[in-house]
């Protein structure tokens, strides 16, 4: 019978013996996969909590890939499978506050490079913001501890604030100093966004009965979280309230302006520090820095 030589492939095929040894290590590997795989499926099924956590902490994302990334970027999938949400969103918030640490260094470098004093002003804002976004980090990985209602609607607002923080970020910057930071800003406006999917994902539930599960309410006009000395000097009238600077125009108090008596606070007071500013107008401009928690 004649040979067609040109549909022969260029290597000869097998012998019959290896090819007998070749299809029974391939049926070998296929019942091993098949043997893992029904493995796995049974620790799924003992394990429900498993399923939630690779499959539903990213539901509420409002970019659901972008999230998932995310979450397997700080725990790989096989991590995952055993990591509680809380966990989850603690190890994201470690990683957004390294890559904000980057992204304060890059602005400080951009910073002293250009000569454009629009674009640096710019960048001195975005520098303040994200030093108050990584004291934010900080503090909500701090109230992941206590999983209250109160301490869940804490972390929530803090993080919402860091996303606000870099939005306001980028739409302060212009010209050469935007094109260099937005990459960088971008991803951490995604990583706070995956941020509040996860801290949705652990929300505590919700129950008629439990006056802990209930969010802040208001009593007297204030929030619920404010304290009863704090409720106490704000009802107070402005006589009644011993004030550590007062200001006045007309010269009669310590300051003559509200910025001068802003700049003399303290930082990091153990105590609430009072501010007393006397019937006037006040045709200033100054910037309240960051706010140190008591």
């Amino acid at each position: 019978m004649a040979t067609n030589y040109s549909s022969q492939p260029l290597l000869d095929s097998p012998k019959t013996k290896s090819s007998s040894f070749t299809k029974a290590l391939y049926v070998l590997l296929s019942l091993a996969v098949i043997v893992g795989s029904v493995g796995f499926i049974s620790i799924n099924g003992n394990n429900p909590s498993i399923s939630l956590t690779t499959t539903r902490v990213c539901d509420t994302a409002h970019d659901q890939p972008s999230c998932l990334s995310m979450v397997t970027e700080v725990a790989p999938a096989g991590v995952v499978m055993d990591t509680k949400t809380v966990d989850l969103l603690q190890m994201v918030l470690h990683k957004s506050s390294l890559k904000i640490h980057e992204t304060i260094h890059l602005a400080s470098n951009v910073n002293g490079r250009i000569n454009n004093g629009q674009e640096q002003s710019a960048l001195a804002d975005c520098l303040e913001l994200m030093d108050l976004s990584r004291d934010r980090l900080m503090d909500s990985m701090m109230g992941l501890g206590n999983l209250s209602a109160q301490a869940h609607f804490d972390v929530h607002s803090w993080l919402s604030s860091i996303l606000t923080n870099h939005v306001t970020c980028i739409d302060g910057l212009n010209g050469q100093a935007r094109s260099i930071m937005e990459p960088m800003l971008n991803d951490l406006v995604a990583r706070a966004r995956t941020s509040l999917a996860l801290m949705v994902a652990i929300a505590p539930p919700k129950s008629s009965n439990n006056n802990n599960n209930l969010p802040p309410t208001v009593s007297d006009g204030l929030p619920s979280w404010v304290s009863a000395n704090d409720r106490k000097l704000l009802q107070l009238s402005a006589n009644a309230i011993a004030a550590n600077v007062v200001v006045a125009k007309d010269g009669s108090g310590k300051y003559k302006t509200v910025k001068e008596a802003v700049a003399s606070a303290p930082d990091n007071s153990k105590t609430r520090f009072v501010i007393y500013v006397k019937k006037g107008i006040y045709k200033e401009m100054w910037r309240l820095g960051k706010l140190r928690r008591i």
